[in-house]
């Protein structure tokens, strides 16, 4: 097999590896102030562009989150932030009284909403949900004498943005600086100089990978199995070691851990890998991938691939409770008068 063209890291037994764990979150009141064009008369491939701008200082690469921002007289006067703070997906109504609160505050300062949410993976494409989503918007957002309050919802990520107008339907893609069918957009992944295990070859080579991985560290393979996070694009964002004695004395520790290095490295799945050829050990590790339904894939040396059955692709799962994060600038603001001093993140739990 070729050897694996990627940068080699160097990781510790028990320490999370990853690029993305020195990230820094923008506050919601970055964009406060901002001229936006969207409805004032000026092109529209132009307004967009410069709503892209805007938003793009919120790109994150491990988290999506859903925000909304309150226009009136061409510039941003307010922000709502919410997340889930899980890689790939974000509850976008936290709670039916914001949103009717948020519409009523619309009709009364005669004010716009434009909805907006990034792709951690840095793939631009609406997915059905966000279609969906802003279908939902579109006709929420239209206030008691019939006026449409909603600017449109756009999506950013490294390949730029995609966005749909005020009526919700139709999408289209932004690049260097003009709108273009989403089927002639250039994808851009956000991870592209990582590892990329999709494909029939993806466990092969993720094995070669972390093979090599474990000699340059000086990792002992005989006493750790390797956690392999992926984002949604297949790219691996994070890497760790799992003392191979928790699979038989502490799963509920591997799922903790699982969880809180997948929200550190902005994955959204995990990979097995069990680097020497030892049944009894990856029975175990298959048991608990499909009790937990936290893993991907699972994978020991020959290099024939033994993937576990009934795994679930995504760490993360819809029904699961997840406590939520919202960034209110009006709320920031009230804080920030009352306290005289810089505010800090507002948190909210359903």
């Amino acid at each position: 097999m070729e050897k694996i063209n990627r940068i080699i890291p160097v990781i510790r037994e028990g320490e999370l590896w990853s690029p993305l764990q020195a990230y820094q979150e923008k506050s919601v009141m970055e964009a406060i102030g901002k001229p936006l064009g969207l409805k004032t008369g000026i092109n529209a491939d132009e307004a967009w562009a410069q709503a892209a701008e805007i938003l793009s200082v919120y790109d994150n690469p491990r988290f999506e989150t859903a925000r909304y921002l309150i226009v009136r007289d061409g510039r941003i006067t307010e922000h709502i932030a919410v997340s889930s703070q899980i890689p790939a997906a974000t509850n976008v109504y936290p709670h039916t009284w914001m949103l009717n609160r948020l519409r009523k505050q619309l009709g009364e300062t005669d004010s716009a909403v434009l909805f907006s949410h990034n792709h951690p993976s840095g793939i631009v494409l609406p997915s059905q949900n966000d279609i969906e989503v802003t279908k939902y918007l579109a006709q929420y957002f239209i206030d008691d004498n019939g006026r449409s309050r909603f600017l449109g919802h756009i999506i950013t990520g490294t390949s730029g943005a995609s966005y749909a107008d005020s009526e919700g339907k139709n999408w289209l893609g932004l690049y260097g600086g003009r709108s273009v069918p989403l089927d002639t957009f250039p994808q851009r992944p956000a991870n592209i100089h990582s590892l990329n295990i999709q494909g029939d070859l993806g466990f092969s080579k993720l094995q070669l990978y972390i093979e090599e991985i474990s000699k340059k560290s000086g990792i002992d393979t005989t006493r750790n199995v390797f956690a392999c996070y992926s984002d949604t694009a297949g790219f691996i964002t994070g890497i760790k070691t799992i003392p191979q004695v928790f699979f038989w004395k502490n799963q509920v520790l591997i799922t903790e851990d699982i969880n809180a290095s997948a929200k550190k490295a902005g994955a959204a799945s995990v990979y097995l890998v069990v680097c020497k050829h030892d049944r009894e050990l990856f029975a175990q590790v298959e048991g608990y991938a499909k009790k937990s339904r936290k893993v991907a894939g699972a994978v020991m040396p020959p290099s024939t691939t033994l993937r576990v059955e009934y795994c679930s692709e995504r760490i993360f799962h819809e029904k699961e409770t997840v406590p939520l994060k919202v960034e209110d600038s009006r709320t920031m603001r009230r804080r920030m008068a009352m306290q005289n001093q810089p505010s800090p993140e507002y948190e909210f739990e359903r």
